[in-house]
């Protein structure tokens, strides 16, 4: 409840600092929060995992040809996947 009507009071002060704004551009988030969830937890620098998707799953049945590749009422191995690839 406090953080509601701290986005509320955030709001307030903008429409009093300028009451022609247009509603779609009045913020709820002050500087902080925005900074907060814009760049703290939007941190999208990391490399994540190298190569595509198929490459990445052509690898895994390469590395562990004996295990399951789907399971979903009946069990297919990698080795039906890649053959069919």
């Amino acid at each position: 409840m406090r953080r509601l009507l701290h986005h509320f009071r955030v709001l307030l002060t903008a429409i009093t600092a300028d009451a022609g704004q247009r509603l779609s551009e009045l913020p709820l988030l002050d500087t902080a929060e925005r900074t907060q969830l814009l760049w703290e937890w939007n941190d999208t620098g990391s490399a994540g995992a190298p190569g595509c998707l198929h490459e990445l799953v052509l690898a895994q049945a390469a590395r562990t040809p004996e295990r399951s590749a789907v399971v979903c009422g009946r069990t297919i191995g990698w080795w039906r996947n890649t053959a069919k690839s």
